[in-house]
């Protein structure tokens, strides 16, 4: 895909006409209406999470790996952030002494629209950095990443993290130029609020 027909796609992922990617379109369509109980406000995210959940690497040599997840979400003077850990061991072993760990932090502030924040200092994606935004549909915080990788290739990635009555359950996707390359579900617990 040319970068002239990369950014082309990624105003229409903005706008949820993503009809290039199966995995963004879906999440980036409008919600359906819901009743006003199942409808979450930004500070029921708020609190810190922690549980297991398994990778699926579709297009490297990895296979399935076990992952366990640290989450935290919490208020900042502008809107929002997320920090979040992961412990990595492959081929799924629990007991694989080959960890691999990954922390990651990101701030959202208010976009002017209800219930929309945009990534606090959005990159140039065709310099390989980040441009994100988050919403809030139902019950799920949503945060979509995008860049251009040093090939020129589109990549997306998106976190839904829907409220359980326990605490959240994560549906991470990454695409690359509309082909999943990996996905991640899991449960966390609550353990703060």
């Amino acid at each position: 895909m040319s970068i002239a027909r990369s950014l082309a796609f990624v105003a229409l992922l903005g706008a949820g006409l993503a009809a290039n990617c199966p995995a963004a379109a879906q999440s980036t369509a409008a919600p359906t209406a819901q009743p006003a109980e199942d409808h979450a406000e930004l500070k029921d995210f708020f609190g810190r999470f922690t549980g297991k959940g398994l990778a699926d690497e579709r297009l490297l040599f990895y296979g399935v790996t076990d992952r366990e997840l640290e989450l935290t979400i919490g208020p900042t003077d502008k809107g929002f952030k997320v920090d979040w850990s992961t412990a990595m061991r492959p081929s799924g072993d629990p007991y694989n002494d080959k960890v691999k760990r990954k922390a990651n932090e990101l701030s959202f502030v208010s976009s002017g629209r209800e219930n929309f924040w945009r990534l606090s200092e959005q990159g140039d994606p065709l310099q390989g950095e980040a441009f994100g935004w988050a919403r809030i549909a139902g019950r799920s915080l949503i945060i979509y990443l995008m860049r251009v990788d040093e090939k020129g290739l589109l990549e997306i990635n998106q976190y839904i993290r829907t409220l359980t009555s326990t605490g959240i359950e994560v549906a991470f996707s990454m695409s690359r130029e509309g082909r999943d390359v990996r996905t991640v579900d899991a449960k966390l617990d609550r353990v703060s609020n």
